[in-house]
């Protein structure tokens, strides 16, 4: 048996970028990411990552004088969103931030931490997200491959600023759905998932 292996990188750059076209209105959009996969000398990986993206919207209100919800929409918008999102992801292959014996190598361990951050500026409103994320897997039994992926923690929250027309348009639509989804949020929540 012959085992060949090749020294992996252990720094990496990448970058993306994207153009899109919706009904004539253009948009632009891309992303860079650092990544380094032994961070602390034991095979942690890190990455940061930072997405970005200017595009044309239609708005969904005019606020500009009189507003006219629901039929007042500009036309010919350059460039009137904004949206930017820095993320950082931290992987541990082993149990972190304590240590469990009872896990070996073979159980594949694996512990991600997760902090993200994004902003969008549109017409109507702008909104900011954060969301921290603790989770962990592992293999249940090595002979079988069967997989457990624990969402140990993740907060969420959502804070908004709408527009006085937006609100409006919001109030006249009389939809809790829609009231709600442009809501601030806080969300905490915890997810078990298994793997076959």
């Amino acid at each position: 048996c012959h085992i060949l292996l090749n020294r992996g990188k252990k720094l990496a750059v990448g970058a993306e970028a994207g153009v899109t076209n919706s009904d004539g209105l253009l948009g632009l959009s891309g992303n860079v990411s650092f990544k380094n996969r032994n961070t602390f000398g034991r095979s942690e990986a890190l990455e940061f990552r930072i997405t970005g993206a200017i595009e044309s919207q239609k708005p969904l209100t005019e606020t500009g004088g009189q507003t006219d919800i629901g039929t007042g929409v500009a036309e010919n918008v350059l460039f009137n969103t904004f949206e930017i999102g820095p993320e950082l992801t931290i992987e541990f292959p082993y149990f972190f931030p304590i240590k469990l014996d009872r896990f070996r190598k073979s159980n594949d361990p694996f512990v991600t931490l997760s902090a993200a951050f994004n902003y969008q500026d549109r017409p109507d409103f702008n909104r900011q997200l954060y969301q921290f994320r603790y989770s962990a897997s592992f293999v249940e039994n090595p002979n079988k491959g069967s997989r457990i992926f624990w969402d140990i923690w993740e907060l969420s929250t959502i804070r908004i600023e709408k527009s006085e027309a937006f609100q409006n348009l919001l109030t006249s639509l009389n939809d809790d759905f829609l009231i709600n989804s442009y809501s601030n949020h806080l969300i905490s929540s915890g997810r078990v998932g298994w793997l076959l």
